[in-house]
C-alpha cells in the first residue's frame, strides 16, 4: 500500500480529467475518459485479486511497480516535451 502511495499514481488518477484536458480533449470527453480510467483501475484491482492467489504477492507487486514506473516515465516525458515545444 505504501508503494502505491509513494509512486504518485493516485495523483494521476485524481487529476486524470485535467490531464486529458491538457491533451486537447474537451471538458466532456475528459470527464468520460477519466471515468474510463477509473473503470480500468477497478478491472485491474479485480484482476489482481484473482492473480494474487495464482502468482503470489511479490511477483504482482514487482510487476505492477515496473509498469507504473513505465507509465509515469511516459507521462513525465510527455509533459516535458509539451513544455519545451510550446
Amino acid at each position: 500500500m505504501a508503494l502505491q502511495q509513494l509512486s504518485g499514481i493516485n495523483t494521476v488518477m485524481y487529476y486524470a480529467a485535467s490531464i486529458y484536458q491538457m491533451s486537447q480533449f474537451d471538458e466532456l470527453e475528459s470527464v468520460w475518459l477519466a471515468g474510463f480510467t477509473a473503470l480500468a483501475q477497478v478491472v485491474g484491482i479485480a484482476l489482481s485479486i484473482y492473480l494474487v492467489e495464482r502468482v503470489g504477492r511479490r511477483t504482482l507487486v514487482l510487476t505492477s511497480l515496473g509498469l507504473v514506473t513505465c507509465s509515469l516515465t511516459g507521462l513525465g516525458a510527455s509533459f516535458y516535451l509539451s513544455r519545451i515545444t510550446s
